[in-house]
């Protein structure tokens, strides 16, 4: 699950028309139940993330972009093993 909510939130916070798969949202039997996350991220993506994306600082584990339009959005994404850290 901890690669699903990564990828969502990149997904999410750059430029683009996002997809959201039904198999991650739902909560019915045999789907991951990922709602309460997403549904955040798409809240993110609808209220914060205006402008283009830039880059601010990339390695092997980490991700920090913001998008320039108002009211501005920084999000920094930790993969490393064992972080749990995804901020947006």
């Amino acid at each position: 699950m901890f690669n699903k909510l990564i990828a969502y939130a990149v997904i999410l916070t750059i430029e683009g028309y996002p997809c959201v798969y039904h198999k991650d949202y739902s909560a019915d039997p045999g789907c991951y139940g990922l709602k309460p996350w997403i549904d955040n991220l798409i809240w993110i993506h609808e209220n914060l993330a205006f402008g283009t994306t830039v880059t601010q600082y990339v390695d092997d584990n980490v991700i920090v972009f913001n998008r320039t339009g108002y009211p501005g959005l920084l999000t920094a994404i930790n993969s490393a093993s064992g972080s749990g850290a995804v901020r947006s």
